[in-house]
């Protein structure tokens, strides 16, 4: 029996979705049920649309029509995880409907100084918090945008229909939305309320391969010792010792011992 990681799950499960780069009813009805199921804690959230993006980038060809394409089905998976997994802040006093020229004209000029190469987003975030606020019923709006504005940079076919100056322009322009996004979530959205679900196993959420995890317990009755065990059980993402590393003790390290006697690395 197979057991992935929480990590392994999801590129596994992001793969899949790029195959025909279209997000059809089933298939994003599948996305939803999978982030449920995988019951990823708060602070595992951005990394989870972030390895949408970088998953994305082995499939470009460099095709404007496909790099398009692309573009529109990230928007869709981002979509489904700030809907499953993320809810609105409370909302600044001067916070008003989207104003759709004023969020086009900055995410356009936003994209054009990336890909011109400045990186720097340090005004990303000041904008969608304190100077443009969006009102809780437009923050789809707002986040919709910058994609579609986004499909205006994907580079032209250049006549072989294939260029890996295309590809590496185009992953560079996702790289510029996926901040984009990260800044508009950080300044407008936050984590809805979690709570841990304990289930003897989660092939669902495996794409079909059982992972094991140890009976719920009645924590209370539980030692500290005990606890802190149950707790390394379910922890998908651990690092094995002999598997993930080995330490490397070398000449020993003890407290009375003066100079250095190990001259590797410890790991």
């Amino acid at each position: 029996m197979t057991i992935l990681t929480m990590d392994q799950r999801v590129v596994a499960f992001y793969q899949s979705l790029y195959q025909d780069l279209a997000l059809d009813r089933d298939e994003s009805a599948r996305l939803r049920t999978f982030l449920l199921q995988l019951n990823a804690p708060p602070d595992k959230i951005i990394w989870l649309r972030s390895t949408a993006f970088r998953v994305a980038c082995p499939f470009l060809t460099g095709r404007h029509d496909q790099g398009v394409q692309m573009v529109r089905l990230l928007n869709s998976m981002t979509h489904a995880i700030e809907t499953e997994l993320l809810q609105p802040q409370p909302p600044a006093l001067t916070a008003a409907p989207v104003d759709t020229d004023l969020y086009t004209a900055f995410y356009r000029a936003s994209f054009q100084q990336w890909l011109a190469g400045d990186k720097s987003s340090q005004s990303w975030f000041p904008f969608f918090q304190r100077e443009h606020p969006p009102d809780s019923a437009t923050l789809t709006k707002a986040r919709f945008l910058a994609f579609k504005v986004a499909c205006e940079f994907v580079p032209q076919d250049n006549g072989d229909g294939s260029s890996s100056s295309n590809v590496d322009q185009t992953v560079d322009l996702l790289r510029g939305v996926n901040a984009m996004v990260h800044a508009f979530e950080m300044a407008c959205l936050q984590p809805k309320p979690f709570e841990l679900k304990l289930s003897s196993s989660s092939s669902a959420a495996n794409g079909g391969t059982t992972t094991s995890r140890p009976p719920a317990l009645d924590l209370k009755s539980l030692s500290l010792s005990d606890a802190v065990q149950y707790l390394w059980k379910l922890d998908d993402n651990r690092l094995d010792p002999h598997r993930d590393y080995a330490i490397n003790v070398q000449g020993g390290k003890k407290t009375v011992l003066e100079g250095r006697s190990s001259p590797g690395t410890l790991v």
